[in-house]
């Protein structure tokens, strides 16, 4: 199912996510799960690094339904982004997970319990984790050309090489676990490659 000791089942609380390892990854639990939930309004902030996004997995959302007489959630769970884009607002129960992403680097999640008292239900369990690598800074006599969510395209400057490949182009992959692919190396000047090479053959 999931650990407790890496759970956060207090309310109103402000999680900063990691680039990446262990802690960048984690759950939130309403108080009393899987057991009952409370009258109350619990927030959480997550943040993560300005270059990456935040995916949420709803495990499980088990809160009071749409009663006969009623035409909106008494209580609910919502997720929005800092810009203000609201990314689910449900009271729905979910069978499977649901996995939200975020556009910006921090998100609010919401669990607002109307119904009085201890309500038999279990309540609201969410995954959470950092997505996307931060940029790495270009060598000394190289520069960034282009990067997206999934690879990087390095350059050294005009003469000069990656020391390992003894090529001007680099390109760099991100894998799921936030870590590109390699690192990279120097950017070495080709011109005196050129000329240690030719002194060996003299």
């Amino acid at each position: 199912m999931y650990a407790d000791l890496v759970s956060i089942h207090y309310c109103n609380r402000e999680v900063s996510i990691s680039e990446r390892g262990p802690d960048s990854e984690g759950y939130i639990r309403t108080p009393g799960y899987p057991h009952f939930y409370v009258e109350d309004e619990c927030r959480w902030k997550l943040r993560v690094n300005p270059e990456q996004r935040i995916r949420l997995t709803l495990l499980d959302v088990d809160l009071r339904s749409i009663g006969p007489f009623e035409d909106s959630c008494t209580d609910y769970v919502s997720v929005e982004d800092s810009n203000g884009s609201v990314l689910l607002s449900t009271c729905q129960q979910v069978f499977w997970p649901l996995q939200l992403t975020s556009t910006v680097d921090s998100v609010e999640v919401v669990v607002k319990a109307n119904s009085k008292g201890a309500f038999p239900k279990r309540g609201v369990l969410l995954h959470y984790k950092s997505i996307g690598c931060v940029t790495m800074s270009a060598p000394s006599d190289g520069y960034l050309v282009y990067r997206n969510e999934n690879v990087a395209h390095y350059m050294c400057n005009v003469n000069f090489v990656f020391e390992d490949t003894k090529q001007r182009a680099r390109v760099v992959w991100c894998y799921d676990d936030n870590r590109w692919n390699e690192t990279l190396p120097s950017c070495i000047d080709n011109v005196a490659i050129k000329k240690s090479e030719s002194a060996e053959y003299v």
